[in-house]
């Protein structure tokens, strides 16, 4: 197996677990405030012409 195969393994299981350790240790609401100020530009990208999946 290669280094770089173990590398992206641990990459993948660190952010698994970051991922885990942010929603377990804050409410939803706070994540939601939190995404908003990005939803303007998934909004600008919708309006020229890109598609949602």
């Amino acid at each position: 197996m290669s280094i770089y195969a173990i590398l992206l393994a641990v990459r993948v299981c660190a952010l698994i677990a970051g991922t885990s350790l942010l929603t377990y240790t804050t409410s939803p609401i706070v994540l939601t405030d939190a995404i908003e100020p990005a939803a303007p530009a998934g909004e600008a990208a919708l309006s020229r012409g890109m598609s949602w999946p």
